[in-house]
């Protein structure tokens, strides 16, 4: 995955058939992640290495300059809901799965627990992020290096 890089930060795009264009950011209260967001702005993470890396595995930290900057992408282990947390020790490390096409990755958790091996995707009612067992499920990002 030598075209992913630690040292960018990344907007994450989705693009489902005939719908326009959303980034995946946070409620800023509540730090829940959704898919509701029309501007690469308000998404911003970083990819960062495990301690003992794996191929294609990363955590996810928001660098959003607000009072959720550095928290960390994962999960409720009681409804799979995807949201920001402030310890490292809670990030979930996602394998980044390319898709068809190229310039598209669909995230699977292996954080150990009741999300293990799932996908990332949202609903459509709130367009609220959760996890989802089918890859089939899996919401395609595209992401989109911040300058």
């Amino acid at each position: 995955m030598a075209d992913l890089s630690k040292e960018s930060a990344y907007a994450f795009a989705v693009r489902w058939p005939g719908e326009e264009k959303y980034y995946m950011s946070y409620e800023t209260d509540s730090g829940w992640c959704r898919q509701n967001y029309e501007t690469r702005n308000d998404s911003q993470f970083i990819l960062v290495p495990e301690d003992e890396p794996r191929k294609n595995v990363f955590l996810v930290q928001n660098v959003y300059p607000d009072s959720s900057i550095d928290k960390w992408l994962s999960y409720s282990g009681d409804n799979l809901r995807v949201g920001l947390y402030s310890a490292k020790s809670d990030a979930t490390p996602w394998e980044f799965v390319r898709t068809d096409n190229s310039n598209f990755y669909k995230l699977k958790c292996l954080y150990e627990g009741k999300g293990k091996n799932k996908w990332l995707s949202f609903q459509w009612d709130g367009r609220w992020n959760y996890l989802y067992t089918n890859e089939s499920d899996a919401c395609p990002y595209q992401l989109i290096i911040r300058t």
